[in-house]
């Protein structure tokens, strides 16, 4: 812990040194922003923490996943259970994996089988994607989520006429990926289609199987997103999605059976109506997402659900008042346990701004859920900019709430046959989330930023599975909490060099036990530490690319899980204006660490392949 605390250290006054090298490119002050509104906003306006991965930076991090690019962006981390397509959870600021909501071009793509109803974070390609938005800290107000944040998927091209790629790779563990996109962007319209392929034999994903059994991963990805423009704004479109993966994994004990497989489908469509205009924006839009889920074992099991979602979403745009609102029904049905709910939801968010300099927003949703009945969820928000001699320097700060009705996959275990009676006795009831922030950041005139926010949120009655006797599902008496601190920096040194860094201290403790004692969260790492650069030679057609991420002070139950560094490096070659031929190293210094206890993690690989273009 001195060698993570002393790096956290070091890392604040590196960022703070760097701040001051000039670069010539122009500052992302008014870079337009969805995640935080539900419509574009210019992220000086922007009061809550947002960041943002952009097509070229996937493609230069070159992971097949898309949850080991977004690794490396402030709060994130992610915990793996033994390799590519195993069980993982992506959190953010420390909240659970389900408690953050992913939408690709609009679609929940949430499983809906699955206990506490969260996305398959392990099951997201990076292929075909042009943009990720991230939003952290507790969002509520527009989109129902918990306080874990939103992480928004664009697959849709900016690219004017016809573009797109055939890419393939291999490495170790005999991985074979492949990708295809094409898209054509005119004037009338837009369609782009992303189609991907991963499989890899992978290793023997715990510790306690003696057998040296391999668990591999297979995942076929199919992403359609179309749509028409006609006259005064108005626009349809369609979004296609489907996923199709199979992954080995081992069992619970060394005399398990190790050989099993569990088996994801996700089908998922969404079809949108909309009309912008000067002052006024309107979409109505429908969505449906299909899971199926099945596990082959000595003791089989098979699940399938469904999200569908009606929605409405309007705005009103003045010279100094915006108002966002919406309507929405949300219909989730778990076929496993026969069970269906309803949400219906109504929201406003209202914003206002004086002289570009100081901006306000302040919103509620009303929340009316088939078993629990009522909530009201809060948000408010104010950013000041400064103007300095480095730049355009904004305040900013953010309070928001939230609430999670208990799943009905909960409800139904504590309910099923044979439920001993301590469980039965159990009513669970809704989780509550409270989230502020305050931050400080810094836009560099000669582009770049320079970020810091302190981050406190905590949840109140969580729900946790009895570990200790598998009854059922627990609800705490009291608040669990997260509180810390999360600094960036990202800037051109030069035309030829790029670098980024970010550090997040994240303090947490679970809610008081039976003595009263308060511990640490499960596998929420005190420290996260990245750091990164892009550099650019031989006539800018060779990139060299690195990202060093250390993690520290983690635990997992009763177990310290030890720090560990990896580091990923990537080298690309532009051959020609239509030839990529790259080269990837990921945990290049081979090192030997777990994310979850007794689950292993990939070892030093090397992966290589090339990308046609149009």
């Amino acid at each position: 812990m001195q060698f993570s605390k002393l790096l956290f250290v070091k890392s604040v006054l590196a960022l703070a040194v760097t701040a001051n090298t000039h670069a010539a490119k122009e500052s992302k002050i008014e870079e337009m922003i969805v995640v935080a509104n539900r419509i574009e906003v210019p992220l000086r306006q922007q009061s809550a923490a947002v960041s943002v991965v952009d097509a070229a930076t996937i493609e230069l991090r070159g992971h097949a996943s898309l949850m080991d690019v977004l690794r490396s962006e402030p709060a994130i981390n992610v915990s793996n259970s033994g390799g590519a397509g195993k069980a993982s959870a992506l959190r953010i600021r420390g909240e659970e994996g389900y408690r953050t909501k992913v939408f690709i071009d609009g679609i929940d793509v949430s499983d809906p089988t699955g206990t506490q109803i969260g996305p398959q974070i392990q099951h997201i390609s990076s292929a075909g994607i042009s943009r990720v938005e991230i939003l952290r800290g507790a969002q509520g107000l527009v989109y129902g989520a918990d306080a874990g944040g939103v992480i928004l998927i664009d697959s849709r091209s900016d690219k004017a006429g016809l573009s797109g790629a055939l890419q393939a790779e291999v490495g170790r563990y005999d991985t074979q990926n492949w990708a295809a996109n094409v898209a054509v962007r005119e004037q009338q319209g837009d369609i782009s289609l992303a189609v991907s392929k991963q499989n890899t034999d992978g290793f023997n994903a715990r510790t306690i199987d003696t057998t040296g059994e391999l668990d591999g991963y297979e995942n076929t990805t199919a992403h359609v997103h179309g749509g028409l423009n006609f006259a005064d704004g108005w626009r349809v479109s369609t979004t296609l999605r489907d996923v199709d993966s199979s992954a080995g994994y081992d069992g619970f004990s060394s005399t398990s059976n190790h050989v099993n497989f569990a088996n994801y489908e996700q089908r998922a469509a969404r079809f949108a109506l909309s009309k912008k205009g000067t002052q006024w924006d309107h979409e109505l839009a429908y969505s449906k997402n299909e899971t199926q889920r099945e596990n082959i074992t000595d003791f089989p099991f098979e699940a399938d659900g469904e999200i569908e979602e009606l929605q409405y979403l309007g705005a009103w745009k003045g010279e100094q008042n915006t108002l966002v609102f919406g309507v929405e029904r949300e219909t989730q049905e778990d076929t496993l346990n026969r069970k269906e709910r309803d949400q219906d939801s109504v929201y406003v968010d209202w914003q206002w701004q004086n002289d570009n300099k100081l901006f306000i927003n302040a919103g509620v949703r009303h929340d009316d859920n088939d078993d629990f009945g009522t909530h009201n969820s809060y948000r408010l928000g104010a950013a000041y900019l400064i103007p300095t001699a480095l730049g355009e320097l904004k305040l900013k700060s953010s309070w928001g709430t939230g609430f999670r009705a208990p799943s009905l996959s909960e409800l139904a275990y504590n309910r099923r046959e044979f439920a001993p009676p301590s469980i039965l006795e159990v009513n669970l009831q809704e989780e509550k989330t409270d989230s502020y922030d305050l931050g400080v950041q810094l836009f560099l005139e000669g582009g770049g930023q320079l970020e810091v926010v302190y981050f406190d949120q905590t949840v109140e009655n969580e729900i946790y599975f009895d570990l200790q006797t598998f009854s059922g599902y627990l609800q705490g008496n009291g608040e669990s909490r997260s509180k810390g601190v999360e600094l960036s920096f990202q800037k051109d040194l030069s035309e030829q060099l790029y670098v980024y860094s970010n550090a997040t201290y994240n303090d947490t403790e679970t809610v008081p036990n039976s003595a009263g004692v308060r511990e640490q969260r499960t596998r929420r790492p005190r420290v996260l530490f990245n750091a990164g650069l892009d550099y650019r030679f031989w006539n800018d057609s060779v990139v060299l690319s690195s990202n060093f991420r250390h993690v520290a002070g983690q635990r997992d139950s009763s177990v310290e899980l030890d720090d560990y560094q990896v580091l990923d490096v990537s080298l690309r070659w532009m051959a020609t204006e239509h030839i990529d031929l790259f080269v990837r190293a990921e945990n290049a210094f081979d090192e030997d660490y777990q994310e979850v206890n007794s689950y292993n993690s990939s070892g030093a690989a090397v992966y290589a392949g090339f990308k046609l273009s149009l």
